[in-house]
């Protein structure tokens, strides 16, 4: 063989090479969501696109409410930074669309008391007492009792 054909040869497996390692190189495109719920040890949270709720964890230091780019990709979702890298997180799950099932009743909030409860925080098992309010809520069918849900004042509601 001539040095001009083998020169050519690699010159045409270089060329080839170098283009089927850039052919999976495209840039990812991202779609809009919104971070909700993060857990109080950033541990999971909620994202929301258009169409989709998952449950993420691994949810770093991300505000609920915080709108972001976004990518699925198998079982993780990338979350595009400021900086154009990504935050890798896994999916827990897939959370059902209630929007469409929700329903409303009307209902009356009759009192509430005040109580205490221990809250357990910290890799230790560490406990303290936090102070709650439990309202009493008459609805149609039942009266529920419910805790660290706002504050509200006596009187009917929907």
């Amino acid at each position: 063989m001539n040095p001009w054909t083998i020169s050519r040869t690699a010159l045409f497996i270089f060329l080839m090479t170098t283009m089927a390692a850039g052919a999976d190189k495209t840039p990812p495109s991202y779609q809009k969501g919104t971070i909700l719920n993060i857990s109080s040890d950033h541990a999971s949270c909620e994202l929301e696109g258009s169409g989709i709720r998952k449950l993420i964890s691994n949810c770093g230091n991300f505000q609920s409410g915080q709108p972001v780019d976004y990518r699925l990709k198998g079982d993780r979702v990338y979350i595009r930074r400021e900086n154009g890298k990504e935050y890798k997180c896994g999916i827990e799950g897939t959370i059902e669309n209630v929007a469409d099932k929700t329903s409303y009743q009307q209902g009356t909030i009759k009192g509430w008391e005040k109580g205490t409860d221990i809250y357990w925080v910290g890799p230790h098992g560490e406990t303290f007492p936090r102070d709650k309010t439990v309202y009493e809520l008459k609805g149609t069918d039942m009266v529920y009792l419910i805790d660290y849900c706002g504050s509200f004042q006596a009187g009917k509601f929907s």
